[in-house]
């Protein structure tokens, strides 16, 4: 017994019905159609795979640098970036524990003024007050400063790498790991008209539109 494993599972979603594509395996391929709950679905032609799966990797060759020093440049200055950003957010970190430090060094003091008699209680309580708001307002900046850049850039680094490699194993992978290509390069798949509308996802759009202007360049200097 093969269950069947079809490439766009659980990927596809109708425009008009909002369900999902469902797939049946029919003399060797695989043809997929929503549940035509609305009206609106019915008479639909059947969706094929493989015509999909070739629109796929049509858009998978556009992601595909035709120079591997540009793919290079591109990644050592998301590096180089990303190491000044995290820099800035260091410096502005330590200047904020500073201030934070010293509003806390501040309410110390005022409190052993309290207890000193210099101050009325509710002078204290007043000052005090002021003081805590002043330091949660920094704890709250402190909080938003982006530490997880460099996981960020990593992540982008690979989703790069994928890009440059996708097209050439993308036939060659299981239908499970077709489908982890698909999803993180490409955005929503939408059943619409009879057909299926592929988009990439910001990132890979980026990718897509600095290669074609690259193979302009290029062209333009041969």
């Amino acid at each position: 017994y093969r269950q069947h494993n079809p490439v766009f599972k659980n990927l596809i979603n109708c425009s008009n019905c909002g369900g999902l594509v469902t797939w049946q395996l029919q003399k060797g391929r695989y043809y997929g159609t929503c549940q035509r709950a609305s009206s609106a679905c019915k008479g639909r032609s059947l969706l094929r795979e493989d015509k999909i799966e070739a629109e796929i990797t049509t858009m998978l060759r556009q992601l595909v640098s035709p120079s591997e020093e540009v793919v290079t440049w591109v990644a050592n200055t998301m590096r180089e970036n990303q190491q000044d950003s995290s820099d800035s957010n260091a410096k502005l970190a330590n200047s904020i524990q500073a201030q934070v430090e010293r509003l806390a060094r501040m309410d110390d003091n005022l409190y052993d003024d309290k207890l000193a008699g210099e101050i009325t209680s509710d002078r204290y309580t007043q000052k005090h007050a002021a003081l805590d708001v002043e330091k949660t307002i920094l704890e709250e900046r402190l909080g938003k400063i982006d530490y997880l850049g460099a996981k960020q850039l990593e992540q982008k680094l690979v989703l790069l790498e994928l890009s440059q490699k996708a097209a050439q194993i993308y036939s060659q992978k299981l239908p499970e790991q077709k489908r982890t290509i698909i999803t993180k390069l490409f955005g929503k798949l939408v059943y619409s008209e009879g057909a299926v509308s592929v988009t990439y996802t910001n990132f890979s759009r980026a990718i897509a539109q600095n290669v074609k202007l690259t193979h302009q360049i290029i062209g333009g200097a041969k």
